[in-house]
């Protein structure tokens, strides 16, 4: 329970940051969405590594093992929620907001038991 807990308060901060990094990009730099969306999301993405690894599992793997696996559950992670997205809201034409808390959800139980189970698992 420990670990979920942490995995959740490190999940909020790499989003915050994300939406930081989004803010100054249109309001400062009044810069383009769509790149300040990306540099943010990749920011928050090496906030999450970076936290995941030492605080929340504590993991002793390899950063050469650790670090592709981590980038390949973000991409299966962006894949679910977007099919999931597109599932309920275009196809099943039901309420975005709700389609995407319940996908979020599930995807954070997916980045959850895939970071324990395989992402930061300790190699032995």
């Amino acid at each position: 329970m420990r670990e979920l807990l942490k995995f959740a308060a490190v999940g909020g901060a790499a989003t915050a940051l994300h939406y930081l990094v989004f803010w100054i990009g249109l309001s400062v730099l009044e810069g383009s969405a769509t790149l300040s969306t990306a540099v943010g999301y990749a920011a928050g993405s090496v906030l999450s590594y970076a936290a995941n690894y030492s605080f929340t599992f504590r993991s002793t793997a390899s950063h050469g093992r650790a670090l592709p696996s981590f980038y390949l559950m973000v991409a299966l992670g962006w894949v679910l929620n977007t099919g999931l997205v597109y599932l309920g809201a275009a196809w099943l034409d039901l309420p975005p907001w709700p389609v995407q808390i319940t996908a979020t959800v599930i995807v954070f139980a997916f980045n959850f038991i895939v970071s324990r189970k395989w992402v930061f698992a300790n190699e032995r």
